[in-house]
């Protein structure tokens, strides 16, 4: 892939998609500017995009100031915004009520979401790293080293950020990260049975 992105027709325009950071020469082609990097951010939801989203998902209209805080709540994240819409739908709730209480996200659905899509598919030590820093609000090498048990904390968590795992650098040192909001706003349902050891 690398060589036909060197070799391609200046005609052409190769479009990539991935929760991954490809090996592609992406530091190569983002200093020639050459590349249009289209991230988490650029793809969350904007108060005005989710409040029609949830138009168009519920049956009563939501109020502005709700949708807001809900979007605010999940960080515009697309996927969380349809499980709120989902679990108001299925509980039978009104927007409004739904909206007051964040039981409008249904916990079951956003651990069946983490496990199919993040968990079953990565490997032990990845598991492992994410299980158990999922607890924290905020990381950096030392706790990564003391929570997991694994060594150089600052790798699992830039390998954990390239693999686009919901992980977010909280500062331009890149010394401390967060997960994405609603991944630790609900870290106990999304833990399989058993997989949660004792941490001390």
């Amino acid at each position: 892939m690398r060589f036909f992105l060197r070799h391609q027709p200046e005609n052409m325009t190769l479009v990539v998609l991935s929760r991954n950071l490809p090996q592609l020469g992406i530091a190569n082609l983002r200093v020639r500017d050459q590349l249009l990097e289209i991230g988490s951010q650029q793809l969350a939801f904007t108060h005005q995009e989710a409040k029609l989203f949830f138009d168009c998902r519920l049956a009563s209209p939501i109020e502005a100031e709700d949708s807001s805080r809900l979007c605010d709540d999940v960080a515009g994240w697309a996927t969380a915004l349809q499980l709120i819409a989902l679990s108001a739908r299925q509980n039978n709730s009104s927007a409004h009520h739904s909206a007051r209480r964040l039981a409008g996200i249904n916990a079951s659905h956003l651990s069946d979401y983490l496990v199919d899509e993040v968990l079953d598919n990565v490997d032990a030590r990845t598991r492992n790293v994410l299980l158990k820093s999922s607890l924290l609000r905020s990381m950096n090498d030392a706790l990564i080293v003391r929570v997991t048990g694994e060594e150089n904390g600052q790798m699992q968590l830039e390998e954990i950020e390239r693999q686009g795992l919901f992980m977010q650098r909280m500062d331009d040192s890149g010394e401390w990260f967060r997960y994405h909001p609603p991944v630790w706003q609900f870290p106990a349902p999304a833990l399989p049975v058993g997989a949660g050891n004792r941490i001390t």
